[in-house]
């Protein structure tokens, strides 16, 4: 089987997907560009990389990354070939692979919808983003949507389909060496936006005893606005690293004896809809997860036994957190080795193929 994924590094994992077809025997050609969260100045493909500008606004960037996707693919002989599917990951890649339809006729497209885009006014970006992803999930051959709850979400606007199918991320297992875990040592590895609770996070660590650390990793617009607040409130038991490599990561986590990861996510309309990739990664990582109860990977959690979860994380979270059973680290870790092991892209990904 031939398969061409367009995607965004960093973005739905894309680069796992393609190595999950990869082990699945099948022929893949790819063309990823950068996310606008981790901008990187090339194009990837399966044959090297292509120098292009970084945009500045939403906008451009899309639109940018629109016409030049486009362009290497029509004009670039490495793609000249029939494939079976074209998987476009998140809407964006969608709208290209729509708009290249009769280039590659014989193709089937499948739009991974990896999120779900709400809106709150005509004037917002947002509001562009939903008309072209409703057109995306309409026109696609097949739909894979990471949670039935996207799927409900389009069928409450009466957008129903018969090739649409629940596809979860995979998990793609990193080696770490052999450390001891420290029960006082915790994690939070994402994006610095709304939705996170990162003020939360550091006001409760500013009031814990001093062997309590939290290591902050990550970058995005509420990174200033974070290091300024742990400065305010003499912090001394937070590290804020910024954006990191998958590598240092890993030095940290070791370094460190980092025993859990920490995804307390606000309520909001977006968590419901999304897949948390930053839970998928911690499970890569092997940590234990602290967690709330409003998203997607909650029940799985609870079900395996791969983290805590926290019903009520604004009333006493500093108390909660000294309280956690430390004894339980070692065999949470136990666990998330087996539910890793089952819940890889290649065997993520062969099921869903199976229902295509």
């Amino acid at each position: 089987m031939k398969i061409l994924v367009l995607g965004r590094q960093y973005i739905a994992k894309s680069e796992e997907i393609i190595k999950g077809f990869q082990d699945l025997g099948h022929t893949v050609h790819y063309c990823l560009f950068p996310s606008l969260q981790y901008p990187q100045a090339y194009y990837a493909t399966h044959t090297g990389q292509l120098s292009m500008p970084i945009y500045k606004s939403k906008l451009s960037y899309y639109w940018g990354h629109y016409n030049q996707v486009k362009k290497i693919l029509l004009s670039s002989k490495q793609f000249n070939t029939d494939y079976d599917y074209i998987l476009a990951i998140d809407w964006l890649e969608a709208s290209i692979a729509n708009s290249l339809k009769r280039h590659y006729p014989k193709s089937k497209i499948i739009y991974y919808a990896y999120d779900y885009y709400f809106y709150n006014s005509i004037f917002s970006s947002r509001y562009l983003i939903n008309r072209i992803e409703k057109l995306a999930y309409m026109r696609a051959d097949i739909v894979w949507a990471v949670n039935q709850q996207i799927i409900q979400e389009h069928q409450n606007k009466n957008l129903n389909r018969v090739q649409v199918f629940t596809v979860p991320l995979g998990i793609k297992p990193k080696t770490l060496p052999n450390y001891n875990p420290n029960p006082k040592q915790f994690l939070f590895i994402g994006n610095f936006k709304e939705g996170h609770n990162l003020r939360l996070l550091v006001k409760t660590f500013a009031k814990l005893p001093v062997d309590y650390h939290l290591h902050l990793i990550g970058q995005g617009n509420l990174y200033a606005e974070i290091q300024q607040l742990i400065l305010d409130l003499q912090a001394n038991t937070i590290t804020l690293y910024g954006f990191q490599t998958e590598q240092e990561t890993i030095d940290i986590i070791s370094k460190n004896q980092i025993s859990y990861g920490l995804a307390l996510y606000e309520n909001t309309q977006e968590i419901l809809c999304a897949d948390p990739g930053k839970i998928k990664d911690y499970l890569a990582l092997g940590l234990p997860i602290i967690s709330t109860d409003n998203h997607s990977m909650s029940k799985d959690i609870q079900k395996y036994n791969l983290g805590i979860i926290l019903e009520n994380i604004n009333s006493e979270l500093d108390k909660q957190i000294i309280n956690l059973n430390s004894q339980d680290v070692e065999l949470i870790k136990s666990n998330i080795q087996n539910y890793t092991q089952n819940h890889s892209y290649k065997i993520i990904l062969d099921k869903a193929l199976d229902t295509i």
